[in-house]
């Protein structure tokens, strides 16, 4: 077992498995093709410390990201203006995510029989970088969140395109050593 994955696992039986297994609920609205994160829960609690906040939240977004990726519809016939939102776009779409899935529970504005696939992947393929903008003002309004930079400063470079979300957090773990160490 790699130093990463035994600095994940000690820190699951520090916290406790309850905090990770409890999903994480994200709104997110597109206004005039602008996205922003209404709520993020089950993240931020006062008992729990930014390191293991921070390790979830960055599951969470890689999950997040691997479901856009491997969003279930065909897209072999979209060009890259089909995943981006654009200027007219109003949306909200609600996400559950737990430890190995996430799930649309709540959606408005991709259309009530039709439903516009195109809209909710190009609003799922800007959720990380909403989260990104998300924690920088948490930590610009509150200074004990602010080792949530290193989620907003991860670069992902050094994993192969095809990577699975362990092995970013895996990478994301090692790089992160000195926050994550734990006795």
């Amino acid at each position: 077992m790699n130093d990463s994955r035994l600095s994940f696992l000690k820190i699951i039986q520090h916290i406790g498995v309850d905090y990770f297994k409890d999903g994480t609920d994200i709104g997110i609205r597109v206004s005039n093709g602008k996205i922003e994160i209404t709520k993020i829960e089950n993240i931020f609690k006062k008992n729990i410390p930014t390191y293991a906040s921070c390790l979830k939240l960055f599951h969470n977004m890689e999950l997040i990201n691997s479901y856009a990726n491997n969003y279930p519809i065909d897209t072999h016939t979209w060009g890259f203006e089909d995943y981006m939102l654009q200027e007219k776009d109003s949306f909200y779409l609600e996400l559950h995510v737990d430890s190995g899935t996430v799930t649309i529970t709540n959606k408005a504005g991709y259309g009530s029989i039709f439903t516009n696939h195109k809209g909710i992947l190009a609003t799922l393929m800007s959720t990380n970088s909403a989260i990104k903008e998300y924690l920088k003002k948490l930590i610009k309004k509150d200074l004990r969140y602010k080792e949530l930079t290193r989620i907003i400063n991860f670069n992902s470079s050094d994993l192969p395109s095809d990577y699975a979300v362990d092995d970013s957090v895996d990478l994301f773990v090692k790089n992160n050593k000195d926050l994550f160490e734990i006795e």
